[in-house]
């Protein structure tokens, strides 16, 4: 048998190769694994979806503190913990509250309104809620005085101050 009748000879049983109709276990193998791609591929899109909106969700810029005097008379007030509430100059006070922008600033101050001390910031957490412990400065005077904390709402008005009493005692 020549080149040329062996070239068409395997030419007439590609053809007749592909003019018998497909094995149905074949077409079977196929379905499935372009079924089981699918899939993947959409798992894949899925995850990598829910990726960039979670980038997009927790890339939100985080405003700077607010300031104290201003919020006095235009901010809405509510209370927040404070314990010990009588304490000497050096000790820590561990200040709770709510009602802030989660993951924003607060601003802790210690003292009058117009010319507070600022003594700590912390971190609202997932709820709006802030935990911290700070130190009273050793040369703040003996009277009673207030804690404010300043934060930004997720709702409006977008601020809140946060205030509770404190005595400080003279130093030993």
């Amino acid at each position: 048998m020549t080149d040329l009748e062996h070239l068409l000879g395997g030419v007439v049983d590609e053809g007749s190769r592909l003019a018998r109709p497909p094995d149905r276990a074949d077409l079977d193998r196929r379905l499935r694994q372009r079924r089981a791609t699918g899939a993947v591929a959409a798992t894949v899109l899925a995850v990598v979806a829910g990726v960039a909106v979670s980038l997009v969700a927790h890339h939100r810029p985080v405003p700077a503190p607010l300031e104290l005097a201003p919020l006095v008379s235009s901010a809405p007030q509510g209370t927040m913990s404070v314990n010990p509430t009588v304490v000497r100059p050096g000790q820590s006070i561990r200040v709770e509250g709510e009602h802030c922008g989660p993951g924003w600033p607060v601003s802790l101050n210690l003292g009058p309104p117009v010319q507070p001390r600022e003594i700590g910031t912390v971190n609202a957490d997932r709820r709006g809620v802030f935990v911290a412990t700070v130190r009273i400065p050793l040369d703040f005077p003996a009277g009673t005085t207030t804690v404010w904390a300043a934060c930004r709402t997720p709702d409006p008005p977008w601020k809140f101050l946060n205030r509770a009493p404190l005595t400080v005692l003279t130093r030993e």
